[in-house]
């Protein structure tokens, strides 16, 4: 499977939604405590933040959000809900610069059983946790899979 392929799967598995009430980026960089020249540019893109539809998000924000600050940690469940197919997507075209978005994955559990248990039970609970159908699953699977290699 090609990245393209893997875009449409990521897409046509999570359907467009808004951010119903979440942490937005924009918040959890302010939460995040950045007082620089890059959180006053990006803050400013954001004025009109993208919270309707994830898929309008541009691939480039997202890169440049999640590259230099540590957005994931301030988001709620329905930040994550939101913004993980784009950070998906994003993925594909930045891999690099996306590994805090894959460290705050293995991290999720944070008590020592849980972490105890191992890798197939950390995924378990965000699937769980986000309440992530199989389709949206193995889209993810697939995504890690292709970055892998």
């Amino acid at each position: 499977m090609d990245v393209e392929q893997l875009i449409r799967e990521i897409e046509q598995a999570f359907p467009s939604r808004d951010l119903d009430g979440g942490i937005s980026m924009t918040q959890a960089l302010l939460d995040d405590d950045y007082e620089s020249d890059d959180l006053a540019k990006i803050s400013a893109d954001y004025k009109a933040n993208v919270t309707h539809d994830w898929k309008q998000i541009p691939v480039e924000k997202i890169d440049q959000l999640f590259s230099g600050f540590s957005v994931f940690v301030y988001l709620d469940q329905k930040g994550w809900a939101y913004y993980l197919p784009a950070a998906l997507r994003a993925s594909l075209r930045y891999s690099a610069s996306l590994c805090e978005f894959y460290t705050r994955i293995s991290l999720l559990p944070n008590d020592k059983e849980d972490r105890a248990m191992g890798a197939e039970h950390v995924v378990t609970r965000f699937v769980n946790w986000l309440a992530l159908t199989a389709e949206q699953t193995r889209a993810i699977a697939r995504t890690l899979h292709l970055l892998r290699e």
